[in-house]
């Protein structure tokens, strides 16, 4: 974790850690505009850079995640309770 301006920022690895998913699906929320990217250059004048994310963001994302998750999960039950599938055998024996 890194202090800077204010506000506590996170490497891609604390990121993804801290929201239980991958560094692709990280990458995707930045694309989405979900997630905002900060980039911090390395060194002087050697052309590397560090990625950051805001901490309250991440967080932020892995309550709406949670409840998502909650959510789905509660759906996902809901469905299951209903008739089950049937197979294709049994679909063509009626």
């Amino acid at each position: 974790m890194t202090e800077q301006t204010g506000q506590t920022l996170l490497t891609m690895r604390e990121a993804y850690t801290r929201l239980g998913v991958t560094r692709q699906t990280v990458n995707n929320l930045v694309k989405r505009g979900k997630l905002t990217k900060h980039v911090r250059p390395i060194g002087h004048g050697k052309g590397g850079q560090r990625v950051y994310f805001d901490a309250a963001e991440v967080d932020a994302l892995g309550v709406i995640a949670a409840s998502a998750e909650i959510g789905e999960h509660a759906a996902r039950a809901k469905r299951a309770r209903r008739s089950p599938k049937r197979s294709a055998t049994h679909r063509a024996a009626r």
